[in-house]
């Protein structure tokens, strides 16, 4: 038996049987929350899905096989709004499935696929949709005559395939006293640099041995400088997180670069190529689906002009605005997924270009906020102090789909962190 726990990131248990952190997913986004779930004891599977429209191949030997299938409406209050189909090995479980006419708002649902035969060594799901997304929180994978799941080997690589990233010294990347207390994320954390694939950019990432599916953040840093360490202990927070983070610039560079997306979108090309590349250490580990740009005052604004790319699901500036670039209409209305803006008090000098952003972007949702804080303090303390436990709340709820306090709690209901002073905060376009 087999158990995948769809869209999740860690184990879970259901009735004795341990479901898995998501693989073999080729596409969609994981989803995580909350809310308790009606008709089941063990809520953490069905708080969790995979929607969009994808396909599992999960690697057995060829058997016959039972799938136990679980399914939660997670999202939609009302019958018509989600319609989609699920076939098993091509044979058709669901033509047109509407979870909240079958089960309600958030209640478990289940459903069992007898006698599948497999024969090409990868039992297939497949899910699409008619309306909306199809979704599915997990399955479980059952054989009576030796049928068994099968581990995929590990590519067989030479050190010149690996092409492995040059680790860089903490020590000599965080050179401030006050800031080498390590950061505080559960993933722990690494520097590197791609010197033969990347080599003007410099990596942040956790323990690759602690995540399964690794969201993308690309980073400008102040000034569009060239000097990829310079916010490194900044960046090692959202790293341990569970995020890999690319800043343009080598480690201990020189010099700056175009203020637009160039540099940024070089980065989310690299790690989208990486994930997919065999003998990467990436191989199969990044949430190419989730990818976000960020960065600060300059910087801030390459990651605003990245926010077109379609890839891109947010984009934040910190202590920025591109409200004072002329060309910056022509950005506007490419905008496809939501921004935010997190700027200083009036000493800061992204404090109006900042409010004027806001006021001028409408057709995307679009958070503001200030911290009364000048223009570059928040780099300059230990993990980046409040600024850094911000950028890795939006991030949580905009790339891991986190809705607790830790994620979207953070900046939108009741008691919100970013609703009480110090802060002052607004936003449009948001449910």
């Amino acid at each position: 038996m087999y158990a995948i726990n769809a869209g999740g990131s860690s184990a879970t248990t259901l009735s004795g049987v341990e479901y898995r952190a998501d693989r073999f997913a080729s596409s969609g986004t994981p989803q995580l929350v909350t809310d308790p779930i009606a008709e089941v004891t063990e809520d953490a599977l069905y708080q969790s899905e995979r929607y969009g429209e994808y396909r599992y191949d999960v690697p057995v030997t060829n058997a016959t096989y039972s799938v136990l299938m679980h399914f939660a409406e997670l999202y939609h209050t009302s019958p018509g709004a989600r319609s989609f189909a699920v076939s098993v090995e091509g044979q058709s479980v669901f033509s047109d499935m509407d979870l909240f006419s079958e089960a309600g708002h958030d209640t478990a649902y289940t459903h069992l696929v007898e006698d599948i035969a497999v024969a090409d060594g990868k039992l297939t799901i497949d899910l699409s949709a008619s309306v909306d997304n199809a979704t599915i929180s997990g399955f479980a994978i059952y054989s009576s005559d030796g049928g068994k799941f099968e581990e995929p080997p590990e590519p067989v690589c030479t050190t010149a395939e690996r092409q492995t990233p040059t680790a860089i010294d903490y020590n000599r990347a965080v050179t401030r006293q006050e800031q080498r207390n390590p950061p505080s994320g559960q993933f722990g954390y690494a520097i590197e640099h791609a010197t033969q694939t990347l080599p003007n950019h410099t990596i942040y990432r956790p323990d690759l041995s602690k995540v399964d599916k690794i969201p993308i953040v690309a980073w400008g840093n102040g000034a569009c400088s060239n000097v990829g360490t310079e916010q490194a202990d900044f960046l090692l927070q959202i790293a341990s997180n569970g995020y890999l983070v690319i800043a343009n610039g080598g480690p201990f560079g020189s010099g700056s670069n175009d203020q637009h997306e160039t540099e940024l979108v070089k980065a989310i090309n690299w790690a989208i190529a990486e994930n997919s590349r065999e003998c990467s250490q990436f191989y199969g580990k990044l949430d190419v689906e989730n990818v976000g740009t960020m960065g600060w005052s300059c910087g801030g604004g390459m990651a605003h002009y990245a926010a077109v790319d379609p890839r891109v699901k947010t984009a934040v500036a910190l202590n920025s605005g591109i409200a004072i670039y002329g060309d910056r209409f022509d950005y506007y209305s490419r905008f496809h997924s939501p921004v935010a803006i997190f700027n200083g008090d009036q000493s800061d000098v992204a404090y109006n270009p900042g409010l004027q952003q806001y006021e001028e972007v409408n057709n995307v949702p679009i958070y503001h906020a200030n911290y009364p804080i000048g223009h570059g303090d928040a780099y300059f303390q230990d993990n980046g102090g409040e600024f850094g436990i911000v950028a890795v709340g939006w991030l949580n709820w905009m790339l891991k789909g986190d809705e607790s306090a830790s994620g979207k709690g953070m900046f939108i209901g009741n008691n919100c962190r970013l609703c009480r002073s110090p802060w002052t905060a607004k936003h449009k376009g948001f449910n």
